[in-house]
């Protein structure tokens, strides 16, 4: 029996120092600090019941003779009268309205009770009154539900009521007496009253409500485990009612399994219609699963068979809980999405079967819908559940299928066929080979075929010959069926992946590899041949996983061809929609010459939301590597790129290499890509006369660095003289060579630099043996705004789309609709997003986790970014409510800053610190949902 924890125990501290309220403050000016060391505290009108009391003293009534009036004894008698009304008039009530009616203590609470309050009289004088406590239960409750602490240090006594299951099996009605002692002659007593509640559980008609009202309200519910999802555990009530605890805190899914008794605690909140306790509520064990132990399905044919949408509203009553459902039949299956459709009444649902939510195996499920044919008849059960407002049937068990009649029409036959030889041909296809196609379907159909587009592949009767030609092919057949009087065709499409370039680098990706679900393989790039295992495709790039503590192998991919040439690096991108965490030693990759021997490692570290990753060999000989998973849970790659190393590639130096000989051609660009210099040089030697400068950004100044030329003088051509204080010199010797801050030259031999001259000058030379070009065709210093790219080692120049002055983002160019991750293309640019969508307040980006980039890099540098809050929504002080980062590459890691908002403001702008980064991300930072109508970025002139 696992023990039971209690639960609740949202204990607070009422720390209550009381004034009693006929309490006099002494009137001689040091009221201020007796009152700041006494225990009391002193309400304004707390002495009408004094003066009374002073008022009877002196009537004749009460004075029955003077001489009594006058003996000193009596005035001592008299002052005991006064005295007298404080148990009775002033404390007992004053008790009474601070402690009484505190009814309905539903949670866990210690009070702090006085035991001697000290207060004044009128004539200055303390008056200590002593207070005990009895406690009279009346009704129901266990033994250990209110108990009495200590009194402490400061006459306090400590009042504890318990609130829980254990504890409040019923109303707990508890009488507490003060017996209150000012002096001999001056007690009273005072009963109040606590009433502790029933501890209850709700109904899912009270769960909804209380989701639906927003309230904060703590709600507990109680149940057995029906199913445990990834980020929750489903569980239903004596009633057969279904609850989902999202992400409870502090607990480990392992301790817990189907059929276990929990105890749940936590507020009550709708996420797209699915009715759920919030994130970071509690659940207890409270039983271990009953041996005898079975889920109940409800049956709600009669539901599926009223409503005519998957979102219907008649399912709430339903969801989180264990259904069954009569009488469907079979549809098509979507297995990319572990989607098997049904009908009722020909509206269509669906059967989900993710393995990651019901605990089968690969092996189990496949064998649970291995008859899921087109028409069979069928009853289902499962769990009803929900995602983006959409129910379908999730199996919690492995007899969640009962075919009821394997009859198909001929129509129906015939169909299923076509739809299974569909299903068998891939989208993508990259490597040369051949594909059988089926005669004969599985239900009796026969089959025959057609080219309707495509040259990349043949076709011979049922045989497929695929063959990668040299760009992408889309290939399309048409296979037609027929069986006794039915019959029908259908067209299949796929992509024969033209043949990849491996001079300078090899792609790996999902279409390349030809990835669907787990497996070992291998695949055929260009002239190389991979082997991997454990590795997948389910939407979100190449997944790789490590089964080792179940026996099985950690995801890996290594070459078995040498490559032609030695690896300088690879380059990994992560795929965008996964999230990055700070993981040591994810990846262990491994070098050498040869597949058996490896001699060379690396191990590459992870870190929380980087995209890209290189992992650079300590030297450039190796013709082999292989990659090892370390991590116990999957990761996703949209790419793997093995660049090799050029040797023909031109030199680049950057601003630290000011003592440089060049080559041939010299090209200069600066940090946004553009060029603004070009020259041919010799032997190390060139001037400005020998080539092309850009003298708008760059313009000349005396003495100062212009190009990548430091000038001391005029531009000068060669031969010309100029005389630097009063001496005649040549003009070579006047420039030394430097590269600006921000700015990178490359240089090369003739060979290697023609294509980036062409390119820059819009020539097309194949020769270049002086300086011709340079000091004829150009010597206007004509401007061509190019951009240094490079694309797999090779140097390129490419004329950027220039934006606008400014791009602005809204929920229409945004295309926002849900929570859904999205790349758009806005204005010639690419941005990613995540967790952004419209629900009819504009721009609205999740809490702690809505993110927003580019991931093209804008044409121009970034001035500014303003923000436009929405006008339906109203801004709160919020420190840091937006992060972000800047960069001139799409790691973003030049610049980081942060977005405060501020009450009722409704207008910011975010500034880098330069204007020269043209990429960015923005992450929403705190716990609280942002809303923006526009986003506004603007750029440097």
């Amino acid at each position: 029996m696992k023990s039971f924890k209690k639960l609740l125990v949202l204990s607070f501290s009422t720390v209550l120092a009381f004034g009693l309220a006929a309490c006099n403050t002494p009137n001689d000016g040091s009221s201020e600090n007796k009152s700041e060391s006494s225990d009391v505290f002193v309400p304004s009108d707390s002495v009408s019941e004094e003066v009374s009391s002073s008022e009877e003293v002196s009537s004749s009534e009460e004075v029955s003779s003077s001489e009594e009036v006058s003996s000193s004894e009596e005035v001592s008698s008299s002052e005991e009268v006064v005295a007298t009304t404080y148990a009775a008039d002033v404390v007992a009530p004053y008790l009474e309205g601070t402690y009484g009616g505190k009814d309905n203590v539903n949670k866990t609470a210690t009070f702090k009770l006085p035991t001697s309050p000290v207060c004044y009289n009128d004539n200055d004088e303390e008056v200590v009154s002593t207070i005990t406590y009895t406690v009279e239960f009346v009704s129901g409750p266990v033994e250990d539900a209110i108990t009495l602490g200590e009194v402490d240090k400061d006459g306090l006594q400590t009042f504890n009521v318990v609130y829980g299951a254990e504890t409040n099996t019923a109303d707990t009605i508890m009488k507490v007496t003060a017996n209150i002692v000012v002096s001999e002659n001056d007690t009273a007593s005072v009963t109040f009253d606590f009433v502790v509640p029933e501890f209850k559980f709700a109904t899912f008609a009270e769960f909804k409500e209380l989701a639906d009202n927003k309230s904060s309200e703590i709600v507990n519910a109680k149940g057995h485990i029906v199913a445990i999802y990834k980020s929750g555990i489903y569980f239903v009530n004596e009633n057969n009612e279904g609850f989902y605890a999202y992400s409870p805190k502090d607990i480990s899914y392992s301790d817990f399994e189907i059929g276990d008794e929990i105890l749940v605690a936590g507020t009550a909140t709708i996420y797209s219609k699915q009715y759920e306790f919030n994130s970071g509520c509690t659940v207890t064990l409270l039983n271990d699963k009953a041996d005898d132990f079975a889920v109940t399905y409800t049956d709600i044919t009669d539901v599926f068979n009223s409503v005519t949408s998957i979102s219907d509203s008649a399912f709430v009553p339903y969801q989180n809980r264990p259904v069954s459902v009569s009488g469907v039949t079979f549809g098509v299956i979507d297995s990319s999405n572990y989607y098997y459709y049904f009908t009722i009444n020909e509206t269509q649902y669906y059967l989900r079967t993710s393995t990651s939510f019901n605990g089968f195996t690969s092996a189990q499920m496949t064998e649970l819908v291995s008859e899921w044919n087109e028409g069979y008849k069928a009853n289902l059960k499962g769990l009803l559940s929900i995602y983006n407002g959409n129910y379908y049937l999730t199996p919690i068990s492995l007899d969640a299928i009962e075919i009821t009649d394997r009859t198909l029409s001929d129509s129906a036959k015939v169909t299923g066929d076509l739809n299974a030889v569909s299903g068998s041909l891939k989208e993508m296809y990259s490597q040369t080979q051949k594909v059988t196609l089926p005669t004969t379907g599985d239900n009796g159909t026969t089959l025959s075929y057609e080219v309707v587009a495509g040259d990349s592949a043949v076709l011979n009767g049922n045989e497929l010959t695929i063959t990668p030609a040299a760009a992408d092919v889309t290939y399309t057949i048409k296979v037609s069926g027929s069986l006794n009087n039915a019959s029908d065709d259908a067209e299949i499409s796929f992509t024969v992946l033209g043949v990849q370039d491996t001079t300078n680098c090899v792609t790996l990706d999902v279409n390349y590899l030809e990835l669907s679900s787990y497996a070992a393989g291998t695949a055929k790039v260009g002239n190389y041949t991979f082997d991997y295992v454990e590795l997948g495709n389910y939407g979100n790039g190449i997944q790789m996983r490590n089964k080792s503590a179940d026996g099985g192998n950690a995801s890996s991919l290594a070459n078995t061809v040498a490559f032609d040439k030695p690896i300088a690096n690879i380059t990994l991108t992560c795929n965008a929609s996964k999230n990055t965490f700070d993981n040591a030693d994810a990846f262990t990759f491994s070098f050498g010459n040869s597949a058996d021997a490896l001699t060379s490692t690396v191990n590459l570290s992870t870190v929380k939301d980087t995209k890209v990753y290189t992992v650079t060999p300590d030297a450039e000989t190796y013709t082999f590597f292989k990659m090892d998973l370390n991590l116990s849970y999957s990761f996703y790659f949209d790419s793997i790129v093995i660049n090799f190393v050029n040797e023909n590639a031109p030199t680049v130096y950057t601003d630290a290499d000011t003592d440089v000989t060049l080559g041939d051609i010299t090209v200069a660009y600066d940090a946004t890509g553009k060029i603004f210099f070009a020259s041919f040089t010799k032997d190390g030697y060139g001037g400005p006369a020998d080539g092309f400068y850009h003298d708008g950004n760059y313009a000349w100044v005396a003495g100062q660095t212009c190009g990548i030329f430091e000038l001391d003088a005029q531009f000068a051509g060669y031969p010309a003289k100029v005389e630097i204080n009063g001496v005649e010199v040549g003009a070579w010797t006047l420039y030394d060579v430097v590269c600006p801050t921000g700015v990178t030259i490359v240089t090369g031999s003739v060979e290697q630099m023609l294509p980036v001259v062409n390119s820059l000058f819009g020539q097309s030379f194949t020769t270049m043996t002086d300086n011709t070009f340079f000091e004829t065709t150009l010597v206007d210093g004509t401007y061509n705004d190019k951009v240094v790219e490079v694309v797999n080692g090779t140097y390129t120049l490419v004329t950027p789309v220039a934006p606008s002055s400014n791009i602005t983002l809204t929920s229409e160019t945004l295309s926002l609709t849900t929570y859904e991750e999205a790349t758009v293309e806005v204005s010639g640019v690419t941005f990613y997003h995540i967790n952004i969508g419209d629900f009819g307040d504009g721009i609205q980006i999740k809490k702690n986790v809505g993110v927003m980039y580019n991931t093209t890099a804008f044409a121009k540098p970034i001035e500014s970014i303003v923000f436009t809050y929405s006008s339906s929504q109203t801004t709160y002080n919020n420190t840091d409510a937006l992060l972000f980062n800047f960069g001139t590459t799409a790691d973003v890691s030049d610049y980081t800053t942060t977005l405060s908002t501020v009450k009722d403001v409704t207008e910011y702008t975010v500034t880098p610190d330069s204007a020269t980064y043209t990429y960015f991300k923005m992450t929403n930072n705190i716990k609280y949902t942002l809303y923006f109508e526009s986003i506004v970025i603007n750029f440097a002139a």
